[in-house]
């Protein structure tokens, strides 16, 4: 069976209608940005015939990171050994944009909380057409992003949050399942920041925890050509991690008795009671 790898390309033609060549200056945080590209067949011709959904995604510019040496593995000196690498800057955006005869446009504001040095970023697209096997991808990192807008319009309102559980049709106070669908829409007129700046995040708190938030930048997407409005989605996040503890607490532990269960405490959690061939941990 023949994977369905996407095939290219999508190219990135101009930013706030300028073409790369003669953009002024990088993409400042509070910025309010429109991004145009176009859709090209494998050898380059334009395909003014392709009409579908891009979804494009805007990253800062690459992190500086380092392993953490929590192997123990070390040099003949003694010493810890330490590997420095980089990865994907955060999002900076994404959402999506309507293909019309090839060509599509999609405008966001950059999030305050980028990085303020000024270095390259990425812009990456995959589009699909309905009912046709012809998806294609792209990227550029055609863009330097840095510095802030100091002449933006001031925002201090909040976004509109709705809430709901498994479906839109979903009441306060109504009943769900054991393992609920979360989905939220969020509407603001700057768009939604999920470029993960300290108290900026997208965050879900259960039952009150503070200390134990759900970070959710990574499930929201903005509605197609609209980045004012979008919407997450998250099935079962709370069951899914709680499940994940439990593997990682056997692995470690060398568990092979049930009975050696009822030990588990993390996240919170305590065994309660037992019902025939189930164990009942709660938080």
């Amino acid at each position: 069976m023949k994977l369905a790898i996407p095939e290219p390309e999508i190219r990135l033609t101009a930013i706030n209608d300028l073409s790369l060549a003669e953009q002024p200056g990088p993409l400042k945080a509070l910025d309010r940005v429109k991004m145009s590209g176009e859709v090209y067949d494998s050898s380059g011709s334009f395909l003014s015939n392709y009409n579908g959904i891009v979804t494009a995604t805007v990253l800062d510019k690459e992190i500086d990171r380092q392993t953490l040496g929590n192997d123990g593995t070390v040099n003949s000196s003694g010493d810890v050994i330490l590997f420095d690498f980089k990865t994907l800057g955060e999002t900076m955006f994404k959402g999506q944009a309507t293909v019309t005869n090839g060509i599509f446009d999609f405008e966001f504001v950059v999030p305050r909380d980028i990085g303020v040095p000024v270095g390259s970023g990425k812009v990456g697209f995959y589009a699909k057409q309905d009912n046709v096997l012809a998806d294609k991808s792209g990227y550029s990192f055609d863009i330097e992003v840095g510095g802030i807008n100091e002449n933006a319009e001031e925002d201090n309102i909040g976004p509109v949050i709705n809430l709901f559980m498994n479906d839109e049709n979903f009441v306060s106070g109504g009943i769900t399942n054991e393992q609920p669908t979360l989905i939220a829409k969020l509407q603001d007129e700057n768009g939604i920041n999920t470029a993960s700046g300290i108290g900026h995040d997208i965050t879900a708190i259960i039952d009150g925890d503070e200390t134990n938030p759900f970070i959710l930048n990574d499930y929201y997407e903005a509605d197609v050509d609209d980045y004012k409005n979008g919407k997450l989605k998250v099935i079962s996040f709370f069951a899914k991690k709680a499940r994940g503890e439990m593997v990682n607490f056997i692995i470690k532990n060398k568990i092979v008795s049930p009975d050696d269960l009822k030990l588990f405490t993390n996240e919170g959690y305590a065994f309660s009671e037992q019902e025939e061939n189930k164990l009942l941990f709660v938080r």
